[in-house]
């Protein structure tokens, strides 16, 4: 019904439990793939991680205390980038719509990096 409605549109994996084959692309949560995401043929599929800039939750929280660091979402970036992934980070805004220090520090050491890197990437 969706592809009838609109031809065009891209379904993620999730409408379908994850089943391989299934959506337009996969949407693997909080790890990478050791081999990126594949068809069942062993071909590339389209995908992307969707991670969590801290460890316990996917929104705000206002006594969260662990966060991963500047290098290891560097690392995880181009990790995924190298398996032919993309890199949906998540960042849960407060209740007044600030990102919390922690993560515009990271997202910055990010930033910095790519200015550099970024091409590569």
């Amino acid at each position: 019904m969706l592809r009838r409605l609109q031809p065009d549109i891209l379904i993620n994996d999730r409408l379908f439990n994850r089943e391989p084959g299934l959506g337009d692309f996969g949407t693997p949560e909080n790890y990478v793939p050791a081999t990126g995401w594949r068809n069942e043929d062993g071909s590339l599929r389209l995908w992307e991680v969707c991670m969590t800039m801290n460890f316990n939750g996917w929104g705000y929280n206002h006594y969260e205390t662990e966060f991963r660091n500047g290098p290891q979402l560097i690392r995880q970036l181009i990790e995924i980038a190298s398996k032919g992934g993309n890199f949906l980070l998540n960042i849960g805004p407060g209740p007044d719509g600030t990102i919390q220090p922690e993560f515009v520090e990271r997202l910055k050491q990010i930033g910095a990096w790519l200015r550099v890197n970024g091409e590569a990437i």
